[in-house]
């Protein structure tokens, strides 16, 4: 999934931009400061597709599964704090999460939407680290999906 929306965000990053713009505008409201603000929301929107882009692919590598689950945890949770805010704000944007796909016809349902798949998400990675096992574990070794060639 986490790949998936990093493709579409990649993709049309518009949306995504827009709402990473809108939230360090409101953080840094400085008018001077407004050239600075659009590059800062341009690197961390790139940044966050390599991090989303990085995560999918490590957990799909089973590389250090607690670690990356962790990870991806603190991940979604800032993800959701930030959507939390974009719901708050009667005027913000759509969070662009999913590039320019639409979820729903206004911003505030769409970013509900984010953070509700946000959430089950976070709740996901938190069963699945409970349940990860090391890379030298004796149930990693007699596991058979890893087995298999």
């Amino acid at each position: 999934m986490l790949i998936l929306f990093s493709a579409l965000k990649a993709n049309a990053p518009g949306p995504a931009h827009t709402s990473t713009l809108y939230i360090y505008s409101q953080a840094l409201p400085f008018h001077d400061l407004q050239t600075l603000v659009y590059h800062v929301a341009t690197f961390s929107l790139a940044s966050l597709l390599v991090l989303e882009i990085s995560l999918g692919v490590l957990l799909i590598a089973r590389w250090r599964p607690r670690l990356v689950l962790g990870v991806a945890i603190g991940a979604l949770v800032v993800f959701s704090i930030a959507l939390g805010a974009l719901i708050l704000d009667k005027s913000a944007p759509s969070c662009g999460c999913s590039g320019a796909l639409r979820l729903a016809d206004d911003a505030r349902t769409e970013n509900t939407i984010a953070l509700g798949r946000n959430l089950l998400l976070i709740a996901a990675c938190v069963w699945l680290r409970r349940h990860a096992h090391g890379a030298n574990s004796p149930a990693r070794r007699q596991d058979p999906l890893l087995d298999s060639p």
